[in-house]
């Protein structure tokens, strides 16, 4: 249990930014709460505030890694700015476990359609690919609406700019999926079928 409180105490420093400030300042009070004992608590103050941070920084590079590899387009469109949200949204969001990247990745792109500045290219583009990230997922269903942006129009082949809604229905136990692509309004619902998400 003592090891497992310190694994905790730990985990709880690398992933959340308040945590790391409270603790800088009060480390041995911060120690108690997770009831260490005395000599637990001083050989956990002894470890650098520098160390921590940086080892924490380390943690958020790798999760930014994964996550821009799995919305590069949204990456591309916002430039730096991408980078800068992801470590303001990763200070207090932690990941973990199975298919935490996908999970972190879908979490991310809530974040920045939340923000107000985000501009309409960039939504579009963050829509496409969040629902691309989710059908990754466990989700049986995904689905959205996409504006009409020369870059959806080009990104799925349509005739002309116009709103669409994007499904993916999960096929089967191994993660193939039906992609549609149903034009609004008043157009024809023709639908296009894709092999899998892999050969999107």
């Amino acid at each position: 249990m003592p090891l497992q409180n310190e694994q905790r105490l730990l985990a709880l420093l690398y992933t959340s930014a308040s945590a790391r400030v409270e603790y800088a300042r009060q480390p041995q009070e911060f120690c108690k709460r997770f009831h260490l004992s005395p000599q637990a608590c001083a050989a956990m103050a002894a470890i650098p505030n520098s160390s921590i941070e940086n080892y924490a920084r380390s943690l958020i590079a790798k999760r930014l890694n994964e996550v821009t590899k799995l919305l590069p387009m949204t990456a591309q469109s916002m430039g730096e700015a991408f980078r800068e949200a992801f470590y303001a949204y990763s200070k207090e969001v932690p990941t973990r476990g199975v298919d935490r990247h996908l999970r972190d990745a879908t979490a991310f792109a809530k974040f920045l359609a939340a923000r107000k500045e985000s501009a309409k290219a960039e939504v579009s583009v963050l829509r496409l690919e969040a629902a691309r990230v989710s059908a990754r997922g466990s989700s049986p269903l995904v689905v959205c609406m996409l504006p009409p942006t020369e870059w959806i129009t080009k990104e799925l082949k349509l005739r002309k700019p116009e709103w669409v809604v994007l499904a993916y229905l999960r096929v089967g136990r191994y993660r193939r999926w039906s992609r549609m692509v149903i034009p609004l309004p008043n157009t024809s619902h023709s639908t296009e079928t894709s092999k899998s998400l892999a050969g999107d």
